[in-house]
């Protein structure tokens, strides 16, 4: 019951970030264990916000909601800011952090980019349970249309517990698609 209450909750906050922003893209990615959905919106210029919920079979569920500055430089685009994750673990405590971090992508041309993710929470930033957070990824990805794309790529997101041994919420290769409208 909790995780559908938690789902809604995310799916309205999806709703709302999606009719605030300019401009939107919904990503969904899948491996053999974990499902993960996320929307990024344009709030204004330089700015992005994100909402996220990953749904990870043997380790529980995990919600983010995110604010980004952005910058565009020819090939390259930067973004810097902070996550805010909430984590229902099936065998560990529940907990949340605050995150901070980005994301650097390379336009590689002909449609093709590569991108890295890297998040990381210090002690300071975790609360209940929690003693900190990792959350890398690389990938690369094709855009079919202006309007559609596809990628692939690696995630790997480890959670740090004051009483109980530390968790590894998703580790391995994803494949995905994104939306944007």
């Amino acid at each position: 019951m909790r995780s559908a209450s938690t789902l809604v909750s995310l799916l309205s906050a999806s709703a709302l970030l999606a009719a605030a922003a300019n401009a939107a893209e919904f990503e969904l990615g899948l491996n053999d264990d974990v499902v993960s959905t996320q929307v990024t919106g344009q709030l204004m210029q330089g700015l992005n916000g994100s909402a996220a919920y990953i749904y990870s079979e043997p380790e529980g569920h995990l919600a983010q909601l995110g604010l980004a500055l952005t910058h565009d430089a020819g090939a390259h685009h930067l973004q810097f800011g902070g996550k805010l994750t909430h984590v229902w673990a099936d065998d560990r405590p529940n907990g949340t952090v605050l995150s901070v971090g980005g994301k650097y992508q390379l336009n590689l041309g002909s449609n093709l980019y590569w991108q890295n993710t890297a998040y990381y929470t210090p002690s300071v930033l975790a609360f209940g349970d929690m003693e900190g957070h990792y959350e890398l990824g690389s990938g690369v990805g094709y855009d079919l249309t202006p309007q559609m794309g596809f990628y692939a790529g690696y995630r790997y997101i480890r959670f740090e517990y004051k009483h109980a041994r530390n968790e590894t919420f998703d580790t391995g290769f994803y494949l995905g698609v994104k939306a944007r409208f």
